[in-house]
């Protein structure tokens, strides 16, 4: 048996299961799979699911879509979940696809979200599927630090007062992680941006064989919040 610990939870699964990675192309996502993958946990695909609109009450938006260059820089085979965005319909949407395929388990980035744990979980429990979110009730600031220390994270979204246009594109390095403290305690930002304050894209890991290499970007950009199109990226060698 494989034990994950974390915080408050601990999730028990077998060796041999074969799990999809709920995946955004975002440091949660890619850092929930490092970490279950540490404990041995075997990942057979990548799943991402993309809304149609950009407030989705489960799924984030930008980048979505180059999450499967990720799944090639692991080697993986990766789907996409088309869906409207709309609030429980688009959990339907994830049900019917994961209905559809042969795997043992889920694993979720989630962190202190309940609403997005409790609906993965029953979905997975109703689906008889293991469900682990290895980061789950993780300290959001350790959380944060451990993520850049092992992940190269990529700010691709910001909609939250305090965070400017002049982070998109940049790296998530030792200055930004100062700057994040002291945008917590000024604006209450989240450390972990699991209240939409900020949105990342990951370019290279350590289950990544391949890093991801940013080619061409352009940035949207409306009153006081935008986000980073990607535009072209590509694998290199390491």
């Amino acid at each position: 048996m494989l034990i994950l610990p974390n915080t408050y939870k601990t999730f028990v699964c077998t060796l041999s299961m074969g799990f999809v990675q709920l995946s955004s192309g975002g440091k949660d996502s890619v850092y929930s799979m490092h970490r279950a993958m540490q404990q041995g946990v075997s990942f057979s695909e990548i799943l991402t699911v993309v809304p149609r609109r950009e407030d989705s009450y489960m799924f984030h938006y930008p980048n979505a879509r180059w999450a499967e260059l990720q799944a090639r820089a692991m080697d993986l085979p990766h789907r996409f979940v088309h869906t409207e965005g709309v609030k429980e319909r688009e959990l339907e949407d994830l049900r019917d696809a994961l209905a559809s395929m042969d795997i043992d388990g889920v694993c979720s980035g989630a962190v202190k979200s309940s609403y997005q744990f409790d609906r993965i979980k029953a979905l997975c429990d109703d689906l008889n599927l293991e469900c682990i979110s290895p980061l789950w009730q993780c300290d959001e600031r350790a959380l944060i630090h451990e993520a850049a220390s092992v992940l190269d994270i990529v700010i691709v979204g910001v909609y939250a007062w305090g965070l400017g246009r002049d982070l998109l594109g940049r790296h998530i390095d030792e200055e930004f992680l100062a700057f994040l403290d002291v945008a917590h305690e000024r604006y209450g930002v989240n450390y972990v941006g699991e209240g939409g304050e900020y949105e990342t894209y990951v370019v290279d890991a350590p289950q990544f064989k391949k890093s991801i290499h940013i080619m061409d970007s352009s940035v949207v950009w409306e009153r006081d919040s935008g986000y980073l199109s990607i535009t072209s990226a590509t694998l290199e060698d390491k």
